[in-house]
């Protein structure tokens, strides 16, 4: 059953009220005009029991920005999504915890926490939903100072692919006990399960912040100077972007106690520079609203200078972040055959540098036939068992996981 026979049977199943038609919008080229909107976790959970009764599948849906993340999906009636899940409806300021909605947006959690003088470490833009942010597993610049999203979740509560709702973890950290469960959710792209809610570890916000920035002379330079930024203590955000045409600026980002960033500002050979250069790092990885290529490797930091010049040599704009040990390359490509040489190129660059290559964004045409997160054959038969654990019905977004059949 596909198409407006799969839109009609939810209706009858749910009603019409839990289903909302309208303009085509397109994934990896699949076709969808449809969307499931629950306004709670018990109408979630009845969404995704009634997707796999019916033998239909749903791409789980926040804000829709890491919509092009992951394989091609095999199959999609509806979106699943989570915007009516969005309420901030616990924070304990004196404990540093906070509690919301998959659904409620990074900028309304930050402006929450920080009011009482925490701030939410999880690098996202600010219209990025919670659970968009968590599934996708966002890094950003300064993921170098607030670590990986999971480093911030206590405990989720979940809705599986059989519909059944559950929870890991709770609102401190001793509730976390065996295998961590949540860990498993966050990088999963809705996959496994529907993020319903998050209780979320915050950080004390610092005294003061300083952005500094510095053109290189060279690319070597350049990753010389990162390299020495990021074993500051202070060091939030630590990154080297730029262009073989255009030259390459070192941008390091110092967040703590005044004294503290006073001192290490002095030692490092940077000036002073306005807020928003960082956010001109954090489009090199995203390209939201282009067509662009962009991939990702990690490696050794001995060998991202390596990696960056292979990049910039095959005309990447580039994003090197040497203590999360990535680098990043965005090709602007006309067409499909620009891109599959960028492809290609970024593949054999991977091999040199003994990296692990995920391409972030492609084309539809260029995604298939080539596993996006290029998982090793053992990594794929864990996801595979994870799926038929979690999602045997194959009912959320079956396919864009690691190792695509």
């Amino acid at each position: 059953m596909s198409g407006a026979g799969s839109v009609a049977a939810l209706e009858r199943e749910l009603g019409a009220d839990a289903l909302e038609r309208h303009a085509t919008l397109e994934v990896d080229d699949l076709e969808i005009s449809a969307t499931l909107r629950p306004t709670d976790g018990e109408a979630l959970s009845r969404s995704v029991a009634a997707l796999g009764r019916l033998g239909l599948a749903g791409i789980v849906r926040g804000a829709g920005r890491h919509l092009a993340i992951g394989n091609p999906p095999e199959r999609a009636d509806v979106f699943l999504a989570t915007d009516r899940l969005g309420e901030v409806d616990a924070f304990e300021a004196s404990e540093g915890v906070c509690h919301a909605g998959s659904g409620a947006r990074i900028a309304d959690l930050r402006a929450v926490v920080e009011a009482e003088g925490w701030e939410l470490p999880i690098d996202a833009t600010d219209d990025t939903s919670l659970g968009g942010a968590l599934a996708a597993a966002v890094l950003g610049p300064r993921s170098h100072g607030f670590g990986a999203p999971r480093d911030a979740v206590l405990g989720l509560e979940v809705v599986l692919g059989t519909g059944e709702r559950a929870r890991c973890g709770g609102r401190v950290v001793k509730n976390v006990t065996g295998y961590d469960l949540a860990k498993l959710y966050v990088g999963s792209l809705g996959t496994l399960a529907v993020i319903e809610g998050a209780w979320l570890r915050l950080r004390p916000r610092p005294e003061t912040t300083k952005l500094l920035a510095a053109t290189a002379r060279d690319l070597d330079q350049g990753c010389t100077l990162a390299h020495r930024a990021s074993r500051c203590a202070t060091a939030r955000a630590v990154a080297l972007w730029g262009r073989a045409e255009g030259g390459y600026e070192c941008v390091v980002e110092l967040a703590g106690d005044a004294a503290g960033v006073a001192h290490e500002a002095v030692g490092l050979p940077l000036e002073e520079a306005p807020a928003e250069r960082l956010s001109r790092v954090a489009q090199v990885q995203t390209a939201e609203g282009s067509d662009d290529l962009i991939v990702r490797l990690a490696a050794l930091p001995t060998r991202l200078a390596g990696i960056a010049r292979g990049l910039a040599e095959a005309g990447a704009e580039i994003a090197v972040h040497p203590g999360l040990c990535l680098a990043y390359g965005r090709f602007a490509c006309v067409d499909a055959e620009e891109q599959e040489r960028a492809l290609g190129a970024s593949e054999a660059i991977a091999r040199r540098g003994e990296a692990g290559l995920r391409i972030e964004r492609a084309s539809a045409e260029s995604k298939r036939g080539r596993d996006v997160f290029a998982a090793s054959p053992a990594e794929v038969r864990l996801t595979r068992a994870l799926k038929a654990r979690f999602d045997p019905q194959g009912s959320l977004a079956p396919g864009r996981a690691a190792g695509p059949t």
